[in-house]
């Protein structure tokens, strides 16, 4: 049996719509952003970074879950490559990092690349909408993208030089927001612009 409930705002308990699939929901009453997860809505912090100005009509916004994260490795046992690793910078995750995630239906390869991208290299903006620039709908929570931060923390420690034999270590999240970044859109290829 199906049961079917009216999804109401976090902040002014207006009834939600949507005009897209989208795990982000606007309420027309306040403009409050809402995230739904599990079945309810919950208050979200969103973020828009400008656009430098180029065409918006060639540009498009790709949304990020951006996590606060505390990571402790408390062993590792890696088998050669430490010189390698120091030698080209390659660094880890651990200690209190910003992870980015896509939170976009984009291809898979390309999130990643994104996402590691901005991790590693925090990106620089200014605060505000472009118009006329379109939102990606969010496809994924920031519980789901909670765990997609691991997997990025457990990728990287294994791509890494050297041979990685065991790794224990904790995970803290601290804090999330939703970051909406512009991208050149040619095709199906997406392309950053900050």
């Amino acid at each position: 049996m199906f049961h079917v409930s009216v999804l109401r705002c976090a902040s002014c308990n207006g009834i939600l719509s949507a005009k897209t699939r989208s795990r982000i929901l606007i309420c027309n009453h306040c403009n409050s952003p809402n995230e739904f997860r599990k079945g309810d809505v919950h208050k979200v912090n969103v973020t828009y970074a400008s656009s430098p100005g180029r065409s918006p009509d060639e540009q498009v916004y790709v949304p990020f879950w951006v996590l606060d994260t505390d990571i402790m490795i408390s062993s590792m046992k890696i088998i050669g490559g430490k010189i390698r690793r120091f030698v080209k910078g390659e660094h880890s995750f651990d200690g209190n990092h910003r992870i980015w995630i896509t939170a976009g239906n984009i291809p898979e390869l390309q999130g990643e690349e994104f996402g590691f991208r901005y991790s590693q290299n925090q990106p620089v903006y200014s605060i505000g909408k472009t118009p006329h620039i379109p939102d990606i709908p969010v496809s994924c929570d920031h519980g789901e993208a909670m765990q997609t931060a691991e997997y990025f923390f457990l990728k990287n420690e294994v791509k890494r030089s050297g041979t990685l034999q065991s790794i224990d270590y904790s995970i803290d999240f601290s804090g999330y927001e939703l970051v909406y970044l512009p991208f050149e859109k040619k095709e199906d290829m997406l392309r950053p612009i900050l």
